[in-house]
Parts: structure tokens; C-alpha cells; sequence
């Protein structure tokens, strides 16, 4: 990990996503990042479960390198 920057950001998963009905797991395994909050409809949970499914409209807080956020962010949009 010497000389690697991670950032920390909120992200909003919209409905549509390529990453609604993931796991925490999933995601964090699949991108190289940590899902330290979760917030869905129900519920927030700080370092959340890793098996909850993420959910349309949720938001999660990650930390991550700058360039897995931008993979982040573009799944976390709808699909066209």
C-alpha cells in the first residue's frame, strides 16, 4: 500500500444500476474498494454487513483510488 492515495466518497446508486441487487460483498471485491456506510431505504449502517444487497436509491460511502471511484460512479448510474 506505500504510495497508493485512497479518497473517501458518498456515492448515490440510482434504480437501473448495474449495481442494484449486488452484495456489499460483491461490489467491494469486483472494485478494489471499501463500503465503510451504507444507506438505504431502512436503514444506515456504519461498516455495513457484507451481505446486504444494495438497493436503487441507496447511498454508500466508500474509500477507494481515485480511479475505482470513476468505475464506481459510472456503475452506479442507471443503465441506457
Amino acid at each position: 500500500m506505500d504510495n497508493v492515495l485512497l479518497n473517501v466518497s458518498q456515492v448515490s446508486v440510482e434504480r437501473g444500476s448495474p449495481l442494484v441487487g449486488k452484495t456489499v460483498a460483491q461490489v467491494e471485491k469486483e472494485l478494489d474498494l471499501t463500503i465503510v456506510q451504507y444507506k438505504g431505504a431502512a436503514k444506515t449502517d456504519l461498516h455495513p454487513d457484507p451481505d446486504i444487497i444494495i438497493e436503487g436509491d441507496a447511498c454508500i460511502t466508500v474509500f477507494a483510488e481515485l480511479e475505482t471511484l470513476g468505475k464506481l460512479n459510472a456503475l452506479a448510474r442507471r443503465k441506457a
